[in-house]
């Protein structure tokens, strides 16, 4: 069973010891775990732009720094926070 965080959506396994296993079930479907997990991150970023600086958007969803998340945004959104949160 997994449970879902509310911070950021992060993905939990009461067997965490396990995660080989997760790796392997996503595989099987043709998924990462990695993409998964920022596509969650910025699903719930994109709620936090409404209401908070890019740069506290960042850290809440857990990226190191604001660089690395607007990288990330772009990958997956196709455009810049800056250029979201004005829309």
């Amino acid at each position: 069973m997994l449970l879902t965080n509310a911070y950021c959506g992060k993905t939990f396994s009461p067997m965490n010891h396990n995660i080989l296993m997760l790796n392997r079930i996503f595989d099987v479907f043709g998924i990462s775990t990695y993409s998964t997990k920022n596509q969650n991150y910025i699903k719930k970023a994109k709620e936090y732009l409404e209401v908070k600086s890019i740069s506290e958007t960042a850290v809440s969803c857990g990226f190191k720094n604001r660089y690395h998340f607007s990288k990330v945004f772009k990958r997956i959104t196709g455009s810049i926070p800056k250029q979201y949160k004005l829309t």
